[in-house]
């Protein structure tokens, strides 16, 4: 057997070398036919040669198994150095003549010492761009064509010439589009940082064709192997000529690695988890000498052969027996399966040290080497659900053919699994800047520690943590830089803590997304693109592209002004490559809507017109809804009134409520640099979005949706924009000046133009009331005419369109560019109303007219001149002195002691932390005015402050009017709205404006007066309003001004800072444990916990028992012994049975003690009757010694105790339950009724009981009384009495079980207090570090609805002869 044995390797030996030999003369004979002019006819039989080396040559990487000394030719030198020159050594000649090796080596030799070496010749030729992707110029070297003589090492310049050889043949059978060939001196070890032979390969990638092979000669020292690249289906095979070698080198792993993610970068997709890579069995193997070169060559050759590269099916995937993982860890068959496994895993991932660890613990998500991963197997045990071992060379289809064909889907369907892991998912990295190449850098910082040894942290997540902690709290880059110093010198040496903001923000731009500069002409005339791109001139206006310096010289190359633009399409595509995004965004579809409630738009019926319109769009619920805002902003703050850029911001309302307004996911996609906003030139601007949202809305091919797993075509839509009242004009091209300035009624504008007031009033909203009501009918409390017109009909889209293409200029001034998008014309509202300004500046012209404040007043003697001249009010009409013109008090008129007690109302309220800024710091006493008022300030005034602080001023029709309106825009600002109650809003708010019509002069009625009567309408139509409304992308302004640092440059600061940004919260969705800025955590809204100190106190056991009994009557584990002892209780006294009361008295007295000893009876059993942990020890009772808090913080909200607010300027101590309680009538009730409840009170003491092993924090309340001291007005205001307390046997109340609210000092009845209520938290929403959050800013609805009006007209009486207030002073005007 032995000698068989023997014989078959001499036979294996001879047969390689017979083949080695035929492929150095095929090498040979190929150099011969490219040699620049060679002429057998010039050789010699001897020549001299001098001692000096040859030249190096660059591509010379000599490789070696044997490590055997390196033989060079030597020739002669006769340069001249110094000027001197240098005698000729003449050494001994080498005879070619007898040396076996073919004749065209001989013939080869000959020609470079007798033709080359003496001319100081060397062989130099261009290898052309065809065969490795670009032209290089090369050369061979005598010591080369020694080594080819000596069947000794050949260098990189070999290998190449070989390749080059190789393509000629496949330029004969037109296989150049089947293989090509990376240069091997591009890879060698010589060349380069790991990064730059990634870039080289990477490049060479890119020129790929279809399914074309790349072939890879690497030399990672002394030693030649072969690397076939798929780069399309991501694989790579592997050839080694020694025999058993089977490891790749981790080097050359690395580079090929990296460039294929880069190459999956450069194609836009995401690509799997890591390159698969494969052997190639079955070649010739060398017999361990210096051939390893040679045989890379002839694999190269072989495979070529083969038109249908066939080699492929040489690939051995064996049949594994899984199943020893379903048997006993102690047992040989897992023993046996252990090592099999291993022996699999290297096999397919050549290497030993970096292989997925499959343990139950680790499940595939860490790296360990094969011994580690051992003992994990035996220790924790396999994961039994890994079935199919992918990350271990398995295919993701596996066959049991050992020769089976490889060929993959295009569609990559196979490669779309993800995996749950705690780092970065490389199908998540999607487009990833301009330059590609520093994205392999980043991918590494993934796994790089933050400090030798550090295992929490690493590189990448400790950046983006300090990173969240600078967006999140503004610091400044010098401010920043410092951190990281200091930060890098207190971690221990070899950290890779960046040492400046420059150096973290290189490193996050590689992740983050591009944005493109374009220039445009100062004067708002075109865009530098497209036909314009290399103009230097405006061809509208004339004036220079470029920049005009001071001494009106151009500055060329300097553009005059910038839009930043930043393409929505790559960003949409990542927001799909996210897990959790691409899951939210498709949450419209999945949750359960409510018949006849709205809480999305995707409720609305303008969502369902596009569903149905375009049912392939609405079929797929992936397919994007899209609203845009524009509004213009001063970057420097307050550092320059006058300078003003515009920012455009797209949101998605697929996300759910929580998500979609959020700072993350406001999409800036265009940045228009000031001094000026573009005004009505907007649309010049616009055009590259609306080319992109015209693709969107043909559908984008190939977009990957990481939650399915699956590429899918995406497509968008754009709903409205969202604007204030200027920018509504400028973006639809309506006009919003003058008689027909409302876009809704348009040419049926109902408006008046006063003639001493010089301004337009939009007066006439009857004509919106049923066609029989009374107020019809009426002349003199209104414009002196009655009304029979009907309400003007809004116009559609197409009819829109219809009128700008016919010139019309009336209503139209330009034909808006949102209707080059083909639905544009279709949608039933295509810009809309923003409620927050409209709400704005109602309460301005209120609160101004009220208190007569400069600038907002409405009143004056032009308004009174004006009643006059329409023949309305005469009798409040000015009269003129000598020195004062007297002007009489008109129903709207307060008096001087009117006006301070409606500031003394405002300048006494405090209000809970975070609903409002300080309203007492917008009051000044000494004028009696408000002043600073800020848009939400105007908000929580109109929908909860205002109808209380004018109780007790003003008549009754005018007070009802006013209270009326802030009742209307509390409704329509509530997250859920009822589509049956939107008919009765719009007739409210009808009457309500003519009930104002009525009280208030003509000038108080300017267009934002007259849009209220729009905005049920458009609920109706889009849905609730806090997703339509300013608010969240006024926040965004914010946000986006401290992104500002360098004054000068202020938009580029702001362009710079917005990609880091994207980039961090990219890196968020990917790492462990890191926070995300533009998401504000949800974490908080399940935290409990005190905020400030605590008193330690042994407390009253009375109290103590009562506090103790309350959490046992509240706990779900203990109501089954309540039930138990009230049984007892029957059973021991029947003849009270039928007494509620006096059970209940019983039970309350009794049951403490009664559990103490159920419970611990029931556990001295041997059954234990699963009594769990924590009933024990709530049977136990609490600690006698209390910690006592002053605040607490409960689900994200704040509760103070009364001591506590009495010196702060907020109130956070009342509170609001309600129970299902034992109601009774009187004292004397024996038969009580168990309903509903509710009790308000006011936190005395705040306890966090101590059972032991937990705390459950409580409220010691004072409850008002619910008999003396509560009552509900007739316009819903529930008003309390806090002096009356009751209920002082019950004073306890979980924590987690109360409502904030707070309590206003009611000006109308003295002693009582109106009671107003915080917003509801519906959704998972936290607003965090915002100013204000998107539904914090809902207000708690009154409960009795609109105030009755029916008995108004018998108070003021149609003539219209009480239009002055008695008891009012006049009003003078100097």
């Amino acid at each position: 057997m032995e000698a068989r044995s023997r014989e078959e390797a001499l036979r294996m030996e001879a047969r390689t070398k017979q083949l080695v030999a035929a492929e150095r003369e095929h090498l040979l004979s190929q150099l011969s036919q490219i040699i620049p002019n060679f002429d057998p006819s010039m050789l010699k039989s001897k020549t001299s040669l001098c001692q000096n080396q040859s030249p190096k040559n660059p591509m010379s990487d000599k490789a070696s198994c044997s490590g055997a000394d390196v033989r060079s030719l030597h020739f002669e030198d006769d340069t001249a150095k110094n000027g001197e020159h240098q005698e000729e050594t003449v050494i001994e000649a080498v005879d070619y003549s007898n040396v076996e090796v073919p004749s065209s080596l001989q013939s080869l030799c000959r020609y470079v010492e007798t033709t080359l070496v003496p001319q100081e010749k060397i062989m130099n030729f261009t290898i052309e761009n065809e065969v490795f992707g670009g032209d290089r110029s090369t050369f061979v070297l005598p010591e080369d064509i020694t080594q080819l003589a000596g069947m000794e090492e050949i260098g990189a310049t070999v290998v190449a010439v070989y390749m080059r050889c190789l393509y000629e043949r496949l330029k004969k059978a037109n296989m150049c589009s089947m293989v090509g060939f990376i240069n091997p001196a591009t890879v060698s070890a010589n060349v380069g940082s790991l990064t730059n032979r990634s870039r080289l390969v990477a490049g060479r990638l890119q020129k790929t064709d279809s399914e074309q092979i790349f072939m890879m000669p690497y030399n990672p020292g002394r030693h030649w192997v072969l690397l076939i690249a798929r780069a399309k289906r991501e694989t790579v095979y592997f050839l080694d000529p020694l025999p058993g070698n089977r490891v790749v080198d981790e080097e050359a792993k690395n580079i090929v690695n990296s460039a294929i993610k880069i190459y999956n970068s450069h194609i836009a997709r995401p690509g799997r988890k890591a390159p698969l890579w494969k052997t190639l069995p079955g070649t010739p193997k060398q017999p361990s000498s210096v051939e390893c070169g040679y045989y890379v060559m002839r694999f190269m050759r072989d495979i070529i052969m083969d038109p249908s590269l066939e080699f492929e099916k040489k690939v051995i995937v064996s049949e594994m027996d899984k199943s020893w993982m379903h048997s006993d860890r102690r047992s040989k068959a897992y023993e046996f399966g252990v090592e099999a496994f291993l022996n699999f895993s290297v096999e397919n991932l050549l290497t030993t040290t970096h292989i997925r660890c499959p343990c139950v613990k680790c499940v595939n998500l860490k790296l360990f080497g094969v011994g580690i991963i051992r003992d994990h197997l035996y220790f924790n045990g396999v994961d039994q659900s890994y079935k199919n071992w992918t990350f271990h060379g398995e295919p993701w289809e596996a066959t049991t053919n050992a020769s089976r064909n490889v060929e993959e889907d295009d569609d990559h369907s196979r490669y779309s699994f993800v995996s749950e892991e705690i780092g970065m998912d490389d199908n998540d990295f999607g487009d990833f800047g301009s330059d590609p190449y520093e994205f392999a850098n980043v991918i590494g910082d993934e796994d790089q520690p933050m400090y030798p040894g550090c295992r929490k942290y690493t590189k990448l997540s400790a950046l983006v943590k300090l990173y969240n902690l600078k967006a999140k709290h503004g610091m400044s880059d010098v401010c920043f830089t410092e951190l990281l110093i200091l930060q890098g010198d207190l971690l221990p040496e070899g950290n890779t803590i960046p040492t400046s903001m420059y150096e973290a923000k290189k490193t996050l731009c590689a992740l983050g997304l591009s944005y493109e500069k374009m220039h445009a002409c100062p004067n708002d005339c075109i865009l530098y693109r497209k036909e314009y791109e290399d103009s230097t001139n405006c061809p509208t206006c004339g004036i220079s592209r470029w920049k005009e310096a001071k001494d009106s010289i151009l500055k060329e190359g300097v553009p005059a002004k910038v839009v930043w633009y930043f393409p929505p399409i790559p960003r949409f595509k990542r927001m799909f490559q996210s897990h959790e995004t691409a899951k939210s965004l498709t949450w419209h579809a999945a949750r359960k809507s409510i018949d006849g409630q709205m809480s999305h738009p995707a409720d609305s019926p303008s969502w369902k017109l596009l569903d149905d319109k375009w049912p392939e769009f609405g079929n797929e619920p992936r397919n994007l809804r899209l609203a845009l805002s524009s509004d213009g902003f001063n970057p420097h703050s307050s550092l320059s009134s006058r300078y003003s850029c515009c920012p455009v911001i797209l949101v998605t309302y697929n996300l759910p409520p929580w998500l979609c307004m959020k700072r993350k996911f406001m999409m800036l996609t265009l940045f228009i640099s000031g001094p000026k906003q573009p005004g009505n030139d907007i649309d010049v601007y616009l055009e590259s979005l609306i080319d992109d949202l015209k693709s969107l809305c043909d559908g984008i091919k190939g977009v990957y949706d990481a939650h399915n797993g699956e590429y899918f075509t995406l497509r968008a839509a754009l709903m409205w924009t969202i604007n204030d009242f200027p920018a509504y004009g400028n973006l639809s091209g309506c006009v919003v000046k003058g008689y027909k300035a409302c876009p809704i009624c348009g040419d049926d504008t109902p408006s008046h133009r006063l003639k001493n007031g010089h301004k337009i009033c939009y007066i006439g909203h009857r004509k919106w009331l049923p066609i029989n009501h009374p107020y019809r009918r009426q002349r003199t409390a209104f414009n002196g005419k009655p009304e029979y017109g009907t309400p003007p009909e809004p116009l559609t889209g197409e009819e829109v369109l219809h009128m700008v293409e016919d010139g019309d200029r009336v209503c139209w001034k330009k034909k808006s560019i949102f209707f080059d998008l083909e639905y544009w014309k279709y949608l039933p509202v295509r810009h809309v109303l923003d409620v927050m300004h409209i709400e704005k500046n109602v309460c301005d012209s209120i609160i101004g007219t009220l208190l007569e404040i400069p600038g907002k007043n409405k009143d004056g003697i032009v308004a009174r001149l004006d009643l006059l001249n329409m023949g309305v009010k005469t009798d409040l009409q000015p009269e003129y002195g000598e020195r004062r013109t007297r002007l009489p008090p008109g129903p709207w008129n307060l008096s001087r002691a009117e006006k301070r007690e409606v500031c003394n109302s405002f300048y006494g309220m405090k209000v809970p932390e975070g609903y409002s800024s300080n309203i007492k710091n917008l009051v000044s006493l000494q004028d009696s005015r408000l002043l600073g008022l800020k848009s939400h300030d105007c908000h929580t005034l109109m929908q909860q402050l205002l109808p209380v602080s004018i109780r007790s001023v003003l008549e009754k029709p005018a007070r009802y009017a006013i209270t009326r309106l802030c009742f209307f825009f509390n409704v329509i600002c509530s997250k859920t709205v009822d589509v049956s109650k939107l008919d009765k809003s719009e007739e409210d708010v009808v009457v309500t404006l003519c009930l104002l019509e009525k009280y208030f002069p003509p000038s108080f009625f300017d267009i934002m007066v007259h849009l209220v009567v729009h905005l049920v309408r458009e609920v109706r139509l889009c849905g609730p309003i806090y997703f339509r409304w300013m608010y969240p992308f006024e926040r965004y302004m914010k946000v986006l001004k401290g992104y500002v640092q360098n004054r000068t440059r202020p938009e580029g600061c702001i362009a710079e800072r917005y990609i880091v940004e994207e980039a961090v919260e990219f890196c968020n969705e990917h790492l462990f444990d890191v926070s995300t800025v533009g998401v504000p955590s949800s974490q908080k809204m399940g935290v409990s916990k005190p905020l400030s100190g605590c008193t330690m106190s042994v407390v009253d056991r009375d109290l103590l028992n009562q506090a103790h009994l309350y959490v046992l009557e509240n706990t779900e584990e203990v109501l089954p012994y309540i039930e138990q002892h009230m049984i007892h209780i029957k059973t021991a006294y029947p003849k009270y049975r039928k007494r509620t009361k006096w059970l209940q008295d019983k039970h309350n007295s009794t049951f403490i003690q009664w559990l103490r000893l159920k419970v611990q009876s029931e556990v001295d059993e041997e059954d234990n009757h699963g009594v769990s942990e924590n009933l024990r020890w709530l049977a136990a009772g609490p600690n006698m010694v209390v910690p006592l808090y002053r605040s607490y913080l409960i689900k994200g909200i704040k509760f103070n105790i009364k001591v506590q607010d009495d010196v702060r300027t907020t109130q956070n101590s009342g509170v609001y339950l309600l129970a299902h309680t034992m109601q009774v009538a009187s004292a004397k009730d024996k038969n009580p009724i168990l309903s509903n409840m509710g009790f308000y009170g006011v936190i005395q003491e705040i306890w966090d009981l101590d059972y032991q092993k937990f705390t459950i924090p409580v409220f010691r309340c004072d409850w008002i009384d619910s008999t003396s001291g509560l009552v509900v007005d007739e316009l819903g205001f529930t008003l309390v009495d806090l002096s009356k307390i009751g209920h002082r046997n019950d004073q306890f109340v979980l924590a987690s079980q109360v409502k904030q609210v707070f309590f206003v000092v009611d000006p109308m009845h003295r002693g009582w207090s109106v009671v107003l209520s915080m917003h509801n938290r519906e959704y998972n929403d936290f607003i965090g570090d915002d100013v204000l959050g998107d539904l914090r800013i809902e207000c708690e609805p009154f409960t009795r609805g609109m105030p009755n009006v029916d008995t108004f007209d018998e108070l003021v009486g149609e003539l219209g002869s009480q239009n002055i207030r008695d008891g009012c002073e006049d009003i003078l005007i100097e």
